[in-house]
């Protein structure tokens, strides 16, 4: 951390100023240090599709590292926050000099491509419920099925729909006793029904094939 610290280059971002966009050319690496940042796609009607929430003490923007631009990627704070960014050079420099952090690095790589792969799965479900249960059962702890600090403006962006259409949707469920909506979370009182628009939505691909 010493020798990240020497060569980066800190900047502080006000919530919803953008980091870097398709047309940036820097190849650098950069680390959160505090705050929030959203990596999102436009779809051709202009709206967003969150592909990774980044949380404090997490790398973004790797792809620089591996000479392919942003591939049409956005990168924007959703938070005030702290950002450090790191030349391609000096990343290369740092993985070589000390190979348990490059493994660091790939295991980190391996679980942003398995979310990835989540995500469009997400996306390959037709209908709204099936693809909001999804989302929600993705992101909510396993021990108390709790989903933390959802917004659900960032719900819609995650699966392609507009925020009253979900808002009305988890509403529904909430009238339903399927989840309770509380300050900042979430709650998923039955997991099983949760799951069922998605099962539904199995089904019927099946039927249609």
């Amino acid at each position: 951390m010493v020798r990240v610290a020497e060569m980066t280059e800190v900047t502080t971002n006000p919530a919803g100023q953008t980091v870097f966009g398709p047309e940036n050319t820097g190849e650098v690496l950069f680390f959160l240090k505090q705050g929030r940042v959203q990596i999102y796609k436009l779809n051709v009607d202009g709206k967003k599709l969150v592909m990774h929430d980044i949380k404090p003490e997490s790398f973004f923007g790797e792809i620089f590292t591996l000479g392919q631009g942003t591939a049409d990627n956005y990168a924007e704070s959703t938070e005030d926050s702290v950002i450090c960014a790191i030349k391609r050079t000096d990343v290369y420099a740092l993985l070589e000099a000390q190979p348990e952090i490059a493994l660091l690095v790939i295991d980190h790589l391996a679980e942003r491509v398995r979310r990835s792969e989540a995500q469009l799965e997400t996306l390959a479900h037709e209908r709204l419920d099936s693809r909001l249960a999804l989302v929600l059962l993705r992101e909510c702890d396993p021990s108390d099925h709790v989903v933390r600090d959802p917004s659900q403006r960032d719900l819609a962006k995650r699966v392609g729909a507009t925020c009253e259409s979900v808002t009305r949707l988890l509403n529904q469920m909430a009238r339903d006793g399927i989840v309770k909506i509380g300050p900042r979370k979430i709650t998923l009182l039955d997991p099983e029904r949760v799951c069922r628009p998605v099962e539904q939505s199995s089904d019927e691909a099946q039927q249609q094939r």
